[in-house]
């Protein structure tokens, strides 16, 4: 299966049409490609620090930064020998772009210096958690780095310089995807001590935790997503001013940034606006990762999609797939990675992801949202991956009559399967693995604001209204079909079709729940600063796995 994360649902899944007033205006930026583009910098000879030029090579600097101030928010209290960095660096092997890139720092980061390459004025630094490399070294010019107490810094030593390879060398073979151990189950969570691993014991009912790892001590990390074969964490970090793209391995060993958002071009051509990244999501090797941008306004209010999709190779540069305009606010990659659904306000679009094929299987109307923001549907790969169902909301969800259509699409060709009364704009329907079933939120809007958890077919007959409350949500079925996760106003519980629910009230908030398996789901629950991650069975026996601080996101994996 795909495993994919949304970052700010109501942005990067919708448009925001303020930003057609305020954001598309002003001065045409340059684009940058990706991979890094190579920059043509003239240099004083002899100025300490300045990159040589290496015909071919990318230079240090990877974007052109905003000016050579340290942000304020970034000062870190490190004592000793430590660098400042002015733009986004990348980071090498040895003192200079001949040496091979490792990873890359973000404007306004710190790190501390262990030694010094008078000849080339480079810093030798502290490897950063993120970099498995054994030697870590970034360049010492004054338009990248801002060094202090520097002045008993030692002389390093400089690593012989790489052998370039030849033209002709055959791409690396890549690792097998060996999965973890069978019976552990993984946790991952990002709050705001860092980005975190801990191993659940499956074994137990509920799960119970191992010993956690923290794979990062960050504090701007979100959409951990860990890779279907379990080895690695994908995760975003950064501002609403860059993000970078990464992951880490889950056992610790280390990891790398694969993208700066810095590097996407701004289809927009404004000046006004910043480029993010938005949706990701691993491709099923766990080699890739697939992720998608928006832009945000700088000057007030609004964001919109680019409609691009990328490809990220752990082992490779990024490369666009789908230039922007020719994908969706949100996409869906198909399970065996061959195709690809793209959902825009006024169609479905389905094509290979080499480019092929494409067609659009689904037209509707433009979905009265009573707000700024444009509807996209949510879509969903069933059975064996060749069958994605969506529910299509009617263009007036608010009327007391408002409806979804359900669709089946396969092979290209859309078929409507039934309809489901009510409002979905903000609870997608959802289907069981094999498609055989669907669990929604029912809410007519005649202002009673009640909610109505109902199981039903695939097609939306045989209904059963089955819970009624305040606030309900739906997490969707186990991976035998059998179950439902659902939660309303100070309770969760787990459904049967046929059978009385398990709840257990709760005196703290729940922020998200995920099933693991049949079995066994995480609960991530808690209020304030303080939210406890907490595995359940299906009798409603709980178990605190993990306690996180400030606010968290979570993903977790099982065999």
């Amino acid at each position: 299966m795909i495993r994919t994360r949304y970052i700010f649902f109501l942005i990067g899944v919708f448009f925001v049409t303020s930003l057609a007033c305020n954001a598309f205006a002003g001065n045409v930026e340059p684009e940058f490609e990706l991979p890094l583009p190579t920059f043509v910098t003239t240099l004083t000879p002899g100025t300490p620090g300045a990159e040589a030029t290496v015909p071919g090579a990318a230079p240090t600097v990877t974007l052109p930064g905003t000016g050579t101030q340290v942000a304020e928010n970034t000062a870190v209290p490190i004592t000793g020998p430590f660098a400042t960095v002015l733009v986004d660096l990348n980071v090498r092997t040895g003192p200079g772009v001949q040496y091979d890139r490792v990873g890359f720092l973000l404007q306004g980061e710190s790190v501390p210096i262990i030694g010094r390459d008078p000849l080339s004025g480079w810093w030798k630094i502290q490897c950063p958690l993120t970099i498995t490399s054994p030697d870590c070294w970034i360049s010492g010019g004054t338009q990248y780095t801002q060094a202090s107490n520097t002045e008993s810094v030692p002389v390093a030593p400089v690593p012989p310089t790489p052998t370039a390879p030849p033209t002709a060398t055959p791409p690396p073979t890549l690792e097998p995807a060996t999965q973890v151990a069978g019976g552990t189950g993984l946790l991952a969570y990002a709050d705001n001590t860092g980005l975190w691993v801990v191993p659940l014991n499956l074994g137990q009912n509920p799960p119970t935790a191992g010993t956690p790892i923290q794979l990062a001590t960050d504090a701007d990390i979100t959409q951990p997503i860990i890779s279907p074969d379990g080895r690695k964490v994908a995760f975003l970090r950064g501002n609403n001013e860059s993000n970078v793209l990464g992951y880490m391995n889950t056992d610790g060993s280390g990891g790398n940034f694969l993208v700066t958002s810095r590097s996407i071009p701004n289809a927009s051509g404004s000046s006004d606006v910043s480029v993010l990244i938005d949706q990701i999501a691993w491709l099923p090797d766990s080699q890739s990762l697939a992720f998608s941008s928006y832009v945000v306004n700088n000057t007030g209010p609004g964001a919109a999609p680019q409609s691009d999709l990328w490809i990220a190779p752990l082992n490779g540069s990024p490369q666009a797939r789908f230039v922007a305009g020719q994908g969706g606010h949100r996409f869906n990659i198909s399970p065996d990675g061959a195709r690809v659904l793209f959902s825009l306000p006024e169609s479905l679009v389905q094509v290979n992801m080499d480019g092929s094929n494409r067609q659009t299987v689904l037209t509707f109307a433009f979905v009265n949202t009573a707000s700024e923001y444009a509807y996209v549907p949510v879509t969903q790969w069933v059975g064996n991956g060749n069958v994605a169902l969506t529910a299509v909301s009617s263009q007036d969800p608010w009327q007391t009559n408002a409806a979804a259509s359900l669709y089946r699409i396969a092979n290209a060709n859309t078929l409507v399967q039934g309809s489901l009364p009510g409002n979905i704009l903000f609870n997608p329907v959802q289907w069981s693995s094999d498609g055989s079933k669907l669990v929604y939120v029912r809410f007519i809007p005649d202002g009673s604001n009640q909610q109505t958890l109902i199981l039903a077919d695939s097609s939306g007959s045989n209904t059963q209204p089955y819970r009624s409350g305040q606030n309900m949500r739906s997490f969707g079925w186990n991976r035998a079909n059998s179950h439902v996760l659902y939660a309303g106003e100070g309770f969760f519980g787990l459904g049967q079709a046929g059978a009385n629910p398990v709840e257990v009230l709760l005196p703290v908030g729940l922020s998200d729940a995920q099933w693991l398996n049949n079995t066994a789901y995480v609960l991530g629950l808690g209020t304030g600063n303080v939210w406890n991650l907490t595995s359940g069975n299906l009798t409603g026996d709980t178990a605190i796995v993990a306690t996180a601080v400030g606010s968290v996101q979570f993903d977790v994996w099982a065999p």
